[in-house]
């Protein structure tokens, strides 16, 4: 079952620049712990590894329940790079909602009109 899960821009970063980055320089099997609270929410991050390989499991424990999200490792010591890249791009844009005209308009009138 999925869940859809938010976190603060904060977060983003603590994962991207703190967790993924250092979990990407180490090429060894072993658990490691990462953990940052928030005032609503503590997040915990670990390496893991199994017959599979490694991943990264980051579980966010806030007042109603919690929530959780496993990224895996593509290839055998590749590391996490790639998706941190993305993430950072994700929070450094800028760019917001383009507003969509409510309805559509055709040489100066109305769609229906046009038809």
């Amino acid at each position: 079952m999925m869940h859809r899960s938010s976190m603060s821009r904060k977060v983003l970063e603590w994962i991207c620049h703190l967790c993924l980055r250092e979990a990407s320089k180490e090429k060894k099997k072993e658990t490691r712990r990462w953990k940052l609270a928030e005032q609503e929410a503590v997040d915990f991050c670990t390496r893991k590894h199994n017959i599979h390989g490694r991943f990264i499991s980051i579980i966010t424990v806030y007042r109603g329940g919690r929530s959780g999200l496993i990224i895996l490792e593509l290839a055998l010591n590749a590391g996490w790079l790639d998706v941190t890249l993305k993430i950072d791009r994700f929070i450094k844009c800028k760019k917001g909602k383009e507003k969509i005209p409510s309805t559509r308009v055709v040489a100066d009138y109305p769609y229906a009109n046009a038809i």
